[in-house]
């Protein structure tokens, strides 16, 4: 089993309130069916929320979990012990399913208490801000939509600039947060003088009537007929027979294994850069 570094403290609390969250955000859904979500979802959105929380915070995280790139993402061994006992600390309803893969059993976890409105704001409250709103975004889009999800958070940008067995970093998400000096407005208007307003409105006025008469005089114009007659179909299919030669013969068919060099994790292609 893959562990993590031995250097990591992830902050429980911290990892237990966004998974509590994500299954009450999961509740709020019309279907009942997108209700129940399992590790592989939970530990996702943990991800996703430490990602929007880093955006803000130099790289920082919410949860301090240390992600790795392992198999089809972001993991962390020590966050995916953590969420049985974040749900059952929440009062999730829990579900078991038999694996047809191995001795382990499938987990699901869904809030059915009638009170998820007052849970899901005493959790809420505890999300900050940068990341409750889109984050239960996240939630509503994929839910339990494994394959959709794991492609989102696969092409994030920590990512897709580490390789398999590396830590992902953070820093390469922040975002410089800009601050403005406010500015007291005053509309344009109350600095033109009284005569110069009224110029300015019969001006309007005016454009305004131009406007008008020029949109009921093109709702009476009559369709232009096309200048190019068009191509009848023994020219259409001769002219797609030359763009096929040109694209030389056809690809084999039939399954082939691949190998590529190690470098390509590091690639330019890889991480979405201007090459």
């Amino acid at each position: 089993m893959f562990q993590d570094y031995p250097w990591c403290i992830l902050n429980k609390d911290n990892l237990h309130t966004i998974i509590q969250y994500v299954l009450l955000c999961a509740r709020q859904d019309d279907d009942h069916w997108r209700w129940e979500l399992g590790p592989i979802h939970l530990l996702k959105f943990a991800y996703l929320a430490d990602l929007l929380f880093a955006k803000r915070n130099n790289g920082k995280t919410f949860t301090d979990v240390s992600w790795v790139f392992y198999d089809f993402g972001p993991w962390s061994a020590q966050a995916h012990e953590e969420i049985p006992l974040a749900v059952k600390a929440l009062g999730a309803n829990e579900k078991r399913l038999p694996s047809e893969y191995g001795s382990n059993d499938y987990f699901r976890w869904s809030y059915l208490d009638n009170d998820y409105e007052d849970a899901y704001e005493k959790v809420g409250n505890k999300v900050p801000l940068s990341i409750a709103l889109p984050l239960r975004v996240f939630v509503s889009k994929y839910g339990k939509d494994t394959p959709d999800l794991l492609d989102y958070v696969y092409n994030t940008i920590p990512m897709r600039n580490a390789a398999p067995g590396e830590t992902l970093d953070f820093t390469l998400v922040t975002e410089p947060i800009v601050v403005e000096p406010a500015e007291s407005f005053t509309p344009a208007m109350t600095k033109l003088s009284g005569k110069k307003r009224k110029q300015f409105k019969a001006r309007l006025n005016q454009i305004k009537r131009a406007k008008t008469e020029e949109l009921s005089g093109s709702a009476r114009s009559e369709y232009v007929e096309a200048q190019i007659a068009p191509m009848n179909d023994e020219t259409m299919e001769k002219g797609l027979e030359w763009l096929d030669d040109l694209a030389g013969p056809p690809l084999p068919v039939g399954k082939h294994d691949v190998e590529f060099d190690d470098s390509v994790w590091k690639s330019s292609v890889r991480r979405m850069e201007k090459y």
